[in-house]
């Protein structure tokens, strides 16, 4: 299955012309050809689209991930990331953001169409299932959104650090149940040695950066989103 509108967002010329001769050739429509985010967020809102080629690394101050995050707030879209780095912390931070695709420059026609062809059947097969919660309310003002995997006071994103992410994300996945310490280490610092003072450490400084969000301790065996 392939999508008929496709929206790209990539500041190299050559590779722009090369997605849409590849697109072309299935008779997929790029109704938008971009390299930057002010422009896409414009097309984004006006124009057809049932998927997006994204590169991470485009003009502007907004990088292709952070765009992404803002695009999946306003609509739930099937987005594949282009780059030119492989390394795998990009990746994982790319694919946290969306599951649908991720191919490394250089790439071939058959790369990227059997990329937009699984991930549009995915995208597609997903939206057919019962609706599952995107987002937990933790309190009146905090939520955290597993499709941007972001938490948001008053709807504005907090900025905070992968492993305060990672923290977040995984008492969110369990809210009002306790995480143990150990799952919690173990997520954060990896096979690395760390103490219980480290953690604790750590949760008192991402408390005081989320005021209002109660980050309960249990007992001294986890912590808990109340």
């Amino acid at each position: 299955m392939l999508p008929k509108n496709i929206i790209i967002v990539e500041d190299e010329i050559i590779t722009q012309h090369f997605l849409q001769e590849i697109l072309a050739s299935k008779s997929i429509t790029t109704v938008a050809c971009l390299d930057n985010a002010v422009d896409a967020i414009k097309a984004f809102q006006s124009l057809p689209c049932d998927m997006i080629l994204m590169d991470l690394d485009i003009l502007g101050a907004i990088d292709g991930l952070t765009l992404a995050r803002k695009l999946l707030i306003k609509k739930k879209i099937p987005i594949i990331f282009i780059t030119a780095y492989s390394d795998e912390e990009t990746r994982q931070e790319a694919l946290d953001l969306s599951p649908y695709g991720f191919i490394a420059k250089p790439f071939t026609a058959n790369e990227i169409l059997k990329t937009i062809e699984t991930g549009y059947g995915k995208f597609h097969n997903s939206t057919t299932k019962p609706i599952i919660s995107t987002e937990v309310l933790l309190s009146n003002d905090y939520k955290f959104s597993f499709q941007t995997n972001s938490l948001y006071y008053k709807n504005k994103i907090v900025p905070l650090s992968k492993k305060e992410n990672k923290l977040l994300y995984l008492l969110a996945k369990n809210h009002q149940s306790v995480v143990s310490s150990e799952t919690i280490t173990k997520e954060l610092w990896g096979d690395k040695e760390t103490s219980n003072s480290n953690l604790r450490n750590f949760i008192y400084k991402l408390r005081k950066t989320t005021l209002n969000l109660e980050i309960s301790s249990s007992y001294n065996s986890g912590y808990i989103l109340s």
